[in-house]
């Protein structure tokens, strides 16, 4: 049975101003004695006009009124549904819950678990800053040799680290570079950790001096007397492969004897790679019959295929007396033509 909905607003009220309990049913309305007469001049009205809320009960599946259930709602609820003739069933609305809104969360956030620890990185500018990292050591195998970029011409530097650092320091080393402007100059020589030049990369190396890594390098020494001097007493070349002890010499060398050599003579000797590389070196102190050396004798390879003898550098300096200082020094070369490629001891 279909209603006019003003006959609704008649009866709702009705049924409201009735009620003398707080028991609902009290305002329950039979749905067949609601008049079926149309009443034109109210049938344009809806419910919400007297402030009526209604809500459709889905159970009812559209097959007619079974009960209306009425109540006032405050002014501020909203618009409600519009009444129409297929509205079956309704139900007041008891309770208005207040629905919570979360807020934002404006806390500060917690900074301590963050890793601030984090060294800076700027390696241009008249301060550069640059991460240290561990050279502890225990042996030679904790360690390895980095190169450090110092300047935009390409300027290395050395550094012995400990192993496990290394990932690190490449990481670091990455957004070095990445800063240096692209600069019109030539590189300087690579500084070694204990003071040292490196002419090459391979030419640097390490080794666990004292509980620290440590980088050196192999590379020739100086080849004029003064230079040459100075970097002897420095005692760069202690780091090398040499002999285990002081023995006698089977030349004119004034007695006890001890060879060191660099890396590119000691290589190619393991192997038999005769002649030798250009930079190829051996240091021999001489200690008379003391236990401290007071003298040295040296070689060095300046070039590969010079008229023999003529390739190496010589020179020899004994308690303050100088006996070669250059190339192609007659006593060395004759002497030494004995040898493979002018080289007589190979360090085991």
């Amino acid at each position: 049975m279909r209603t006019n909905p003003a006959y609704l607003f008649l009866f709702l009220l009705w049924g409201v101003s009735s009620s003398c309990s707080d028991d609902r049913s009290s305002g329950m309305i039979d749905p067949n004695n609601i008049p079926t007469e149309p009443l034109p001049d109210m049938a344009g009205l809806q419910l919400e006009d007297l402030g009526i809320g209604v809500v459709p009960n889905p159970v009812d599946g559209g097959a007619g009124i079974d009960s209306l259930a009425v109540d006032v709602f405050p002014e501020d609820i909203g618009s409600l549904p519009e009444v129409t003739d297929d509205i079956t069933t309704a139900e007041v609305i008891e309770d208005i819950t207040t629905v919570d809104v979360a807020q934002p969360d404006t806390a500060e956030p917690d900074l301590t678990e963050l890793d601030v620890t984090e060294e800076p990185i700027e390696c241009t500018g008249p301060n550069p800053q640059f991460p240290s990292f561990s050279k502890t050591c225990t042996t030679k195998a904790d360690c390895v040799v980095v190169f450090h970029v110092t300047d935009c011409c390409g300027t290395k530097a050395a550094w012995g680290i400990r192993e496990d650092e290394q990932e690190t320091f490449k990481a670091a080393e990455t957004i070095c570079v990445s800063q240096m402007p692209d600069c019109d100059c030539a590189p300087s020589p690579t500084k070694t950790d204990d003071g040292n030049t490196a002419q090459l990369a391979e030419d640097a190396y390490v080794t666990c001096d004292d509980g620290q890594c440590i980088s050196h390098s192999s590379s020739p020494p100086p080849t004029t007397g003064a230079a040459l001097q100075t970097w002897l007493e420095a005692g760069y070349y202690l780091t090398w492969p040499a002999e285990n002890a002081p023995h006698a010499s089977t030349g004119p060398h004034f007695g006890q004897v001890r060879v060191f050599q660099n890396d590119r003579l000691y290589n190619a000797a393991k192997t038999n790679a005769a002649p030798w590389p250009v930079g190829a070196t051996s240091i021999k102190e001489l200690f008379g019959n003391t236990t401290a050396p007071i003298g040295w004798s040296v070689s060095v390879k300046l070039q590969q295929t010079p008229p023999a003898g003529d390739g190496f550098y010589w020179y020899e300096i004994y308690q303050g007396q100088k006996y070669a200082d250059g190339p192609s020094v007659p006593l060395c070369v004759n002497c030494h033509a004995a040898g493979t490629d002018y080289v007589l001891t190979k360090i085991p």
